[in-house]
This record gives C-alpha cells, sequence and structure tokens, in this order.
C-alpha cells in the first residue's frame, strides 16, 4: 500500500475496494491506509463476504467454516491446478473480515459508516426466518445499553443477518 508518495497523502475523494480485503494478508494495513490517503469526508465504498448472514452463521456451526472460507489444505490447492501457484493467497479468500471487525476498523481510523447494503437477498432467506426471529427475540432480552454496545441492530439487520452473499459499506472519512 506504500506506492503512494506524500502529494497523495489526504487529497482522495473516493477509494473503491470491492471484494479485496479478505485476499490480503493485513487488512488493518489497508483501512489505515485508506484513511491516510482519503480527504476530510472524502468517501469509501467497500465490499467483502458477508460472513455473518444466518445461512453462513448455520454452515459455521454445523461445519466449522463457511462456503467463502474453506479450509485451505494442500490437497485442497493441489487440486486448483497449477493457475493458482506462489498466487494462493491473492487468488483464495485467506482472510476472513465480518462487519463487527470492519466497523471497529473503520470506527479506529477515522470513518464513519453511512449505511450498509447488501448485493441482493439469498432466494431461500425465507427459511430461515423462524431462527431468524428466534436470534432477534433473544436480543430484546439484553438491556438497550448491552444492544447499543455490541452493535446488535446492524448485526441483526436484514443486511447482515438476512444479507446475500456481499456485504456493502459505505463510510465516510471523519
Amino acid at each position: 500500500m506504500g506506492f503512494f508518495n506524500q502529494k497523495t497523502v489526504r487529497s482522495i475523494d473516493y477509494i473503491t475496494c470491492i471484494e479485496g480485503l479478505e485476499h490480503i494478508e493485513n487488512p488493518h494495513q489497508a483501512i489505515r491506509e485508506f484513511s491516510r490517503l482519503l480527504r476530510h469526508r472524502g468517501q469509501l465504498i467497500l465490499s467483502v463476504p458477508n460472513t455473518l448472514n444466518i445461512e453462513e452463521r448455520l454452515k459455521w456451526l454445523l461445519y466449522g467454516y463457511t462456503s467463502h472460507f474453506k479450509p485451505l489444505s494442500r490437497e485442497y490447492l493441489k487440486n486448483l491446478g497449477d493457475g493458482f501457484i506462489g498466487a494462493e493467497d491473492i487468488a483464495l479468500h485467506i482472510n476472513p473480515i465480518a462487519y463487527s471487525e470492519l466497523r471497529y476498523l473503520l470506527e479506529k481510523y477515522g470513518f464513519k459508516i453511512l449505511r450498509l447494503y447488501r448485493d441482493k437477498p439469498k432466494q431461500n432467506s425465507w427459511a430461515y426466518l423462524p431462527i431468524v426471529g428466534l436470534i432477534r427475540m433473544l436480543n430484546r432480552c439484553q438491556s438497550e445499553t448491552r444492544r447499543r454496545e455490541r452493535w446488535a441492530a446492524e448485526l441483526q439487520s436484514d443486511e447482515v443477518l438476512l444479507g446475500g452473499n456481499t456485504l456493502i459499506i459505505h463510510a465516510m472519512k471523519s
């Protein structure tokens, strides 16, 4: 990320990082660099695999991994073919980053989240509505302070919990 010189510091109005953070070794450094480059009130659009939608949460519970972040055994990598040899880190999802971690990083480096979007609702999301209802009902048993501290409204929003494969975040540098 260090290829921008001092003239570009705080000089950029918009940065878009689409399906990139999960491919790099250090998403924290990327967010910090975005903050360094964007001017005050600059806009950042990020997208990452939505590892917190209800379907992915259940896959994690049942199998220990999600559809976006499967185990990367040597055997699995070998079966990918020669095209990926030496480029596994770039070609594969190596760093799962959930909404809660992204929000923490964005706030840490001076961003305010303006809005969350989902790429599209999953067609079978209706089948998960009873579980989603239970999650939301149990959440209401917690104090308002605890729900606010834990970002419950966002983590249980339709965009996250019933979201599609991709979570899109629109943030502004404050």
